[in-house]
């Protein structure tokens, strides 16, 4: 199997593996207003819109620059976002 992610494309929004990876973005879209209920937490439904709507665009912004310049992006991105779950969970 071909690496995913190693060769850059000049237009990904062009690629059907762009196009699976933004409809793999909507799985935990969908699924989290479902998991949140299931736990019992109360959350108005226009921040559950809010948040799907945020989380959608960085996913489908993140994943158009990873496949537009290959690992570099996520080379850089990783530990950007492992450091942002890292301010998140200790600044609660």
């Amino acid at each position: 199997m071909a690496d995913l992610f190693a060769y850059p494309v000049p237009a990904p929004h062009r690629t059907k593996r762009f196009w699976l990876f933004v409809a793999l973005g909507l799985v935990p879209i969908v699924c989290a207003p479902l998991y949140i209920t299931w736990v019992g937490f109360r959350v108005p439904v226009w921040t559950q819109i809010q948040s799907g709507i945020i989380t959608f665009a960085l996913w489908v912004t993140v994943f158009w620059f990873g496949f537009r310049y290959g690992r570099i992006v996520w080379l850089v991105l990783f530990p950007l976002m492992f450091a942002f779950a890292l301010f998140a969970w200790f600044h609660k």
